[in-house]
């Protein structure tokens, strides 16, 4: 398993972006091959795909939408569906882009937010189904103020309509494109703050450890900063 500062220094990586989106009924996932990073970066586009989840499970997800009581045993066992199918997607995307696991070098992931609540809520654990590390939980913050605000679709979506401008990208792909770009981007922050899972050094990229890296981008002088947290399967 190559760690953060190897695969920031391919020329060419393969990202995975999957995007869940707020409709309980899509998924969408790209596999691209990226150069560069910021205004430099080159994106090819190798295969793309969106699934729906079950009817039984999109049930559960619209009754937690719409407010309706679960206990804790309910949410776990929404939380185990949920990244089963995320895995599902994932080996079925590799399948159908040819593509080795090996070959994968990092995973970005936009989670679903239901009502509060983040699905799936143990990237851990998802880095550890897949044996890749996963790159999500990004977040804009803005020093001095206290505020972080979450990348939304409205932000995916601003972040690659150039991009699929010039590359005519299916215009479904958007958000999926646009998550791969972000784990791309999170590669190159400098380390802003780490937390840390099952113990270990925060300033290591180990297993169990997971690390948010921060860039300013204000002209450098850090006044607002693109987060992304890493998870790394033990």
């Amino acid at each position: 398993m190559d760690n953060i500062n190897k695969i920031r220094e391919f020329n060419s990586k393969v990202i995975v972006g999957i995007e869940t989106g707020s409709i309980p009924e899509r998924l969408a996932a790209v596999a691209a091959e990226v150069k560069g990073h910021g205004d430099s970066t080159v994106l090819n586009l190798i295969y793309y795909t969106k699934r729906s989840f079950p009817g039984d499970l999109q049930k559960m997800l619209l009754n937690v939408a719409g407010g309706g009581e679960i206990d804790a045993e309910e949410k776990a066992g929404i939380n185990f569906l949920v990244l089963h199918n995320l895995a599902s997607l994932y080996r079925e995307l590799l399948d159908e882009a040819g593509l080795e696991r090996k070959e994968v070098n990092l995973v970005g992931l936009k989670c679903m937010e239901i009502a509060g609540d983040l699905f799936p809520n143990d990237l851990t654990a998802f880095s550890g189904i897949i044996d890749r590390i996963v790159a999500s939980h990004f977040a804009i913050d803005i020093e001095g103020k206290g505020e972080s605000l979450p990348v939304g679709e409205a932000i995916l979506k601003e972040l690659v309509t150039e991009m699929i401008d010039k590359l005519e990208l299916d215009i479904d792909a958007r958000e999926a494109v646009g998550v791969a770009l972000l784990a791309n981007e999170a590669l190159y922050y400098e380390k802003v703050g780490a937390s840390v899972r099952g113990g270990g050094d925060s300033g290591e990229d180990s297993s169990g450890v997971n690390i948010s890296r921060g860039v300013g981008m204000d002209g450098g002088k850090g006044k607002t900063v693109l987060n992304g947290k890493f998870f790394f399967p033990y």
